[in-house]
């Protein structure tokens, strides 16, 4: 019922567009537009569905072309419009692609919005594939920029839509429905909500299909938020010596090449993941 409103809405807006013409929001009700049609083809009969697709085709055209022009303010939306057609299409492999390179161009961008948008999508996209972990991270990050944006209602429908996913987040949970002050805004989820070990099994199970280095690089970034560090260095166990493999920085920087062999002390790596409290580090 929420996506025929919201398409309902979008449709009946396009018809005033050429009266902001010029605007930055002319091109972005055109993006959430085809975001609105998207997520409504599944629930339409065949010449329903043909039209809208040609429509999303449409607003995808104009919009590569304005990309073109200025990638850091549209690249973004047509990367996570181009996901989400994977998505309903079935081409997984092609989607979660377009989903992390969705994510990486919005977060080179000033638009709190899209950032978070751009998570939760890609977290939906993991829930229906059947990946709740690596659903649950990208649910974590977008739940993250939305409370510091103080967007409280949204964050509270997060909790509310996927409660599943944020079952262990009791006090996140009640304390939403409670409304949160100014102050707590910027709350962010605790790193032990992070499962390190189980992103890992995740991102093992799909190695075939996606560029793992990607996933650890993501996976690090996530881990360094959560925990609000200034650098996130990730260790594997391989033959009983400590190797990295991946690191980065608040800046984006990797200071130790992947693979390079580290000698930490002794108690840091023997911890079992399952309560360690963050993921271990090299300094």
């Amino acid at each position: 019922m929420l996506n025929i409103l919201s398409c309902a809405v979008c449709r009946k807006g396009l018809v005033y567009l050429g009266n902001i013409s010029g605007t930055y929001t002319a091109p972005y009700f055109l993006y959430l537009s085809a975001l609105t049609e998207i997520a409504l083809l599944p629930e339409q009969p065949l010449p329903g569905r043909l039209t809208s697709r040609h429509k999303i085709r449409g607003i995808l055209k104009q919009l590569e072309r304005l990309a073109g022009f200025s990638p850091q303010n549209h690249k973004h939306h047509v990367l996570l419009i181009k996901a989400e057609l994977c998505r309903i299409t079935g081409k997984r492999a092609l989607a979660m692609a377009y989903y992390e390179n969705a994510i990486t161009s919005a977060e080179n961008t000033a638009f709190i919005l899209d950032r978070a948008l751009c998570n939760e999508l890609t977290g939906r996209f993991y829930i229906e594939w059947g990946k709740p972990t690596l659903a649950t991270a990208n649910l974590q990050a977008a739940w993250n920029i939305y409370m510091a944006w103080g967007a409280v209602s949204k964050c509270d429908q997060m909790i509310r839509h996927y409660n599943h996913n944020f079952a262990e987040q009791s006090d996140l949970i009640t304390a939403a429905q409670a409304g949160y002050a100014p102050d707590q805004q910027t709350r962010e989820f605790s790193n032990q909500n992070l499962d390190i070990t189980s992103v890992l099994k995740a991102a093992h199970t799909i190695a075939d299909e996606i560029v793992l280095e990607r996933i650890l690089d993501r996976l690090i970034t996530l881990a360094m938020e959560s925990a609000g560090a200034q650098r996130s260095v990730l260790m594997l166990n391989r033959g009983g010596e400590m190797i990295v493999a991946a690191d980065t920085d608040m800046d984006g920087q990797q200071r130790i090449r992947a693979g390079t062999p580290v000698s930490a002390p002794e108690p840091i790596y023997r911890l079992r993941w399952s309560t360690m409290s963050h993921a271990p580090s090299a300094a």
